[in-house]
């Protein structure tokens, strides 16, 4: 059952996660008083992308796994269900977070506007 939840909301919540902790090192790099930290924002924020698309990535090979397995044994077809959508779900995640690693690493996080 922990395949079916990985499958149906991991890539998504891979992608969220690289929003969230992508902001906060941003913003930890960027703000007054934690400047002189140098935290290497593009460097960390590479790591957090590359990170959440092994994660998305991961979950569309389960979800595909699950499609695969379950096909004619399920009377219901939840596992199968699950599994597909995990796959088509998934592949949008990865490519979101490739998008936005993109973003991350061509545009300065630094600058406003």
């Amino acid at each position: 059952m922990l395949a079916c939840w990985l499958a149906a909301v991991g890539a998504g919540a891979a992608w969220a996660g690289q929003l969230v902790l992508g902001y906060v090192v941003a913003d930890a790099s960027c703000s007054e008083g934690t400047h002189r930290w140098g935290i290497p924002a593009r460097a960390v924020n590479g790591g957090i992308s590359l990170a959440a698309l092994l994660v998305a990535a991961a979950a569309v090979f389960v979800g595909h796994r699950l499609t695969v397995a379950a096909r004619g044994g399920d009377p219901r077809e939840r596992v199968e269900f699950l599994g597909f959508w995990g796959v088509i779900g998934g592949l949008f995640f990865c490519a979101l977070i490739v998008v936005t690693a993109i973003g991350i690493v061509a545009l300065d996080p630094c600058h406003q506007g």
